[in-house]
């Protein structure tokens, strides 16, 4: 599962609720146990988690991972998961919480873990993480702080130590077989995209190939917006550009930047010259791989490559049997007017955490217990807890082979465990360790994995994963999308751009939007300025 992206699958609109195993009793009983209580070391715990999934959770009848909980822990452990996206789970789980329904954990984003916090649907377990330190000094105070509220932490997030990863691709043989070179610059990516689309790249007499295409409404173009600036783009919102604070500790709005601005004109540019896959503003993974395959497209912008492209993954074997002779390769970034480049943001991030609610505290000792759960999944490749090292490696013999001792080779089955049962267990940490990475892959493929991850914008961080819910109705996200298409599409021209930030700011109230997230990051210690 992608855990940074925005997980939605078009067509879902209801959620099919599964679970992995039995245990009774979801009420919060009135008389609510001591959060620091000892838990009784004789005792069998029953602890329910609950989350989203995109994919059905399919765990093995005989399952591994609850027998190893069960005799490390003592905790019969159930996993309820809401398949689909996060926000028809929610409307489920805001219903379930009204009739006193909770789980012990749940995985939140952060705005409806402050929603939660407040109303004390969820607990602060700070004097807990006091007595299991293995999980409290795995993380910077910087990096609590995405699971925390009001300076009390809630949960644990999930981290991507250095942002989520974004790149350019593009089709190597295309490049070579039109006499280019690798394009360095937006200019220069402007002339290959113009003879990817009428070049007749492929060879076969006919004008049906495109320039760029895109994963997921422009949510992985940050490998393109960091030319102009704009460090990251969509990452927390789909089709929004992220809030950033800059070397120089100056806070960037991004919908109403100039680094977006800039942005926009080029898109307009590739528009304006038909070099745009024509769906790209509406595709989604489907049809993406589905053009890559067809050998559609000359040039993409995809999330995560490396989980497609390494040797023998379905995606890169589908593109290969349709057209071996098919090469797509890594681009660094490319340079705008400025010199600026740029994958994505290499700050950390983190759009959900796996957080604590009140019917932890329904007996006593079961808080503490939970919170030791939460250490013991705790996800950090070769560093992580026994049961977070079993989500990124699997059973031995199963999902890996060990020499001496020591996980030597990740066989097949685990990529199959991980999307059947595996990745819904996790509950924080590092999902995106490299420890893993590195050993699914090849020694050249991995050089061009730390690649990719070098080339990130520094000195930069992105703050929009430190927001909450606002205390008022904005509604401004839906014209910003619809004005960027208007942009580029050339339904408004960019002269016009000063009447948009005027209209988002009075209309949509943004200026008033921009005084609360200024205040909300001071208040955090992440923003120093005034």
């Amino acid at each position: 599962m992608r855990f940074l992206k925005k997980a939605v699958i078009p067509g879902v609109s209801a959620v099919l609720l599964l679970t992995a195993a039995c245990s009774g009793g979801t009420g919060v009983s009135k008389d609510t146990a001591k959060s620091d209580a000892k838990p009784d070391e004789n005792k069998i715990y029953n602890i329910r988690s609950e989350r989203f999934s995109i994919r059905p959770f399919q765990p093995p009848q005989d399952n591994p991972l609850d027998a190893m909980i069960k005799k490390d822990l003592n905790i019969n452990l159930k996993v309820d998961v809401g398949v689909g996206n996060y926000e028809n789970w929610l409307k489920q789980f805001n219903t379930r919480v009204a009739s006193g329904d909770l789980p012990d954990l749940v995985m939140l984003q952060r705005a409806d873990l402050v929603r939660f916090a407040k109303s004390g649907t969820v607990i602060p377990i700070d004097d807990l993480l006091k007595q299991v330190p293995e999980l409290k000094n795995r993380m910077s105070e910087a990096n609590w702080k995405f699971a925390s509220v009001d300076n009390k932490i809630y949960g644990v997030p999930y981290l991507n130590q250095t942002g989520p990863f974004n790149a350019l691709v593009i089709r190597k043989d295309w490049l070579d077989r039109l006499g280019l070179k690798m394009p360095t610059t937006t200019d220069e990516l402007f002339e290959v995209l113009k003879a990817f689309t009428f070049g007749d790249p492929d060879g076969n007499g006919k004008q049906d190939t495109f320039g760029l295409s895109g994963e997921i409404n422009f949510v992985t173009f940050s490998a393109l917006t960091n030319a102009f600036g704009l460090p990251q783009f969509g990452g927390s919102k789909e089709g929004i550009p992220d809030d950033w604070i800059d070397a120089q500790g100056k806070l960037h709005f991004g919908p109403i930047s100039d680094e977006y601005k800039q942005y926009l004109q080029y898109m307009n540019k590739l528009y304006a010259a038909k070099v745009l896959d024509p769906d790209i503003a509406n595709i989604n993974t489907s049809l993406f791989q589905q053009k890559m395959v067809q050998g559609q497209i000359g040039a993409a912008l995809m999330f995560n490559p490396h989980q497609n492209f390494f040797a023998g993954r379905p995606w890169l074997d589908s593109i290969k049997k349709a057209d071996p002779k098919a090469n797509w390769v890594y681009v660094s970034p490319v340079k705008g007017p400025n010199g600026l480049s740029g994958n994505n943001s290499a700050s950390p991030s983190s759009q959900y955490s796996t957080v604590v609610t009140k019917a932890a505290l329904s007996e006593p000792g079961k808080a503490l217990k939970v919170v030791q759960l939460l250490a013991y999944m705790y996800r950090e490749g070769f560093n992580g807890g026994k049961g977070g090292q079993f989500l990124d490696f699997g059973a031995e013999g199963t999902d890996h082979k060990t020499t001496n001792g020591k996980i030597t080779q990740v066989l097949p089955q685990l990529a199959v465990d991980q999307n059947n049962y595996l990745t819904p267990y996790t509950m924080g940490g590092e999902p995106n360790h490299l420890d893993p990475i590195q050993l699914q892959a090849t020694t050249e493929e991995f050089q061009w994995f730390r690649k990719l991850d070098e080339d990130k914008s520094k000195d930069n961080r992105i703050v929009n994963y430190y927001y909450s819910s606002l205390p008022f109705v904005y509604d401004g996200d839906t014209y910003v999308k619809e004005m960027s298409l208007k942009f580029i599409y050339g339904k408004e021209d960019l002269s016009k751009w000063g009447e948009y930030v005027q209209t988002l700011n009075d209309r949509y109230q943004y200026k008033k939007v921009q005084e609360a997230r200024t205040k909300e990051l001071q208040d955090m210690g992440i923003y120093k300025g005034k």
